[in-house]
Parts: C-alpha cells; sequence; structure tokens
C-alpha cells in the first residue's frame, strides 16, 4: 500500500489541505506545460510548412530569373557574332573615294 495517504475516513489532518493543494497546482502546471508543447509543436510545424513554400517560390523565382539573364546573355553574344561576320552598313564601297576626300580637307584648309 502507498503510504500516507487521506482517507475516507473522518479526522483527516491539518497538513492534508495542503499537500493536496501543492499536489493539484504541479499536476494542473504539468497538464499546462503539456498543453503548451503541443501548441508550440503545432506552430513550429506550420511556420516550417509555410516556409518549405517560401524557399520553393523563392528557388523557381531564381530559376526564372537566371534563365533569363542566361537568355539575353546569349542573344548578346549571337548580336556580337553577327555584328563581326556581317560587313558594317557604312562599308567602304558607299563611301566616297580617298582622293576626292582628300581634295575636300585641302580646299577647306586653304581658304
Amino acid at each position: 500500500m502507498s503510504g500516507n495517504l487521506p482517507g475516507s475516513t473522518a479526522g483527516a489532518g491539518s497538513g492534508e489541505f495542503h499537500r493536496y493543494r501543492n499536489l493539484r497546482r504541479k499536476e494542473l502546471l504539468r497538464l499546462q506545460k503539456i498543453d503548451e508543447d503541443a501548441e508550440r509543436e503545432e506552430r513550429d510545424k506550420e511556420f516550417s510548412e509555410r516556409a518549405r513554400i517560401w524557399k520553393e517560390k523563392e528557388e523557381a523565382r531564381t530559376a526564372k530569373r537566371a534563365d533569363k539573364r542566361k537568355r539575353k546573355r546569349g542573344n548578346r553574344q549571337q548580336r556580337k557574332a553577327q555584328r563581326t561576320k556581317e560587313p558594317h552598313p557604312t562599308s567602304s564601297s558607299e563611301s566616297e573615294p580617298e582622293d576626292t576626300k582628300e581634295d575636300t580637307k585641302e580646299t577647306t584648309t586653304t581658304t
């Protein structure tokens, strides 16, 4: 048998109430802590789920932006390659012959 339990007979001592009150307080604190821990775990679980979703969205956004930068870089390189292959729009065949250019220079300097 357990010791020192108040029985059903009359005559419980004056200290029994205080022991009961302390046991009840400790049990209520224990139950309150269990509830708080369960609530904290639930909040942490919800937050980690939201954080996972945020991270996935951010990774998708980052990948999309990286693809866009890569495409821009590729387009820029293609345009640069085309410019080096194609003659410049103001090629020498369309411009004036060189000897006429010299004549105009001489006339402007002599005037």
